[in-house]
């Protein structure tokens, strides 16, 4: 298997998402717990990241290089009240995707953007 027959893949996107969530996982303090959300109506985030009971961050993970925020990545952002979220790829630069996603590729994610998520009280 070739970088081409990787890409073509129909598991790749799925096997994207678990190696990031992995990552994201190893990363986080202790008191940091990871959720999937996901309601009846198709609302969901790929990970959403909470102290306590007070949910601090929405992730949405895409193997893309042009991510777009869905609608139900949207609304969950509105159901959970998240101020920090996220769409996280391999390569993206950082960049500001509606006011409050910021996309970003999984390195910058975890050493740049993850130091404001856990400040949050």
């Amino acid at each position: 298997m070739n970088f081409e027959d990787l890409q073509g893949n129909v598991l790749l996107g799925n096997s994207w998402e678990g190696y990031a969530i992995e990552q994201i996982k190893q990363s986080v303090s202790d008191d940091i717990e990871l959720y999937y959300y996901r309601t009846h109506n198709g609302t969901e985030s790929d990970l959403v990241l909470v102290r306590g009971n007070k949910p601090l961050s929405c992730i949405e993970i895409k193997y893309t290089a042009s991510p777009k925020s869905s609608k139900g990545f949207q609304i969950a952002i509105e159901d959970l009240k998240t101020d920090a979220n996220f769409i996280i790829t391999p390569k993206s630069y950082p960049n500001q995707a509606s006011q409050n996603v910021m996309v970003c590729n999984l390195a910058n994610f975890l050493f740049e953007q993850s130091g404001l998520l856990w400040r949050f009280e």
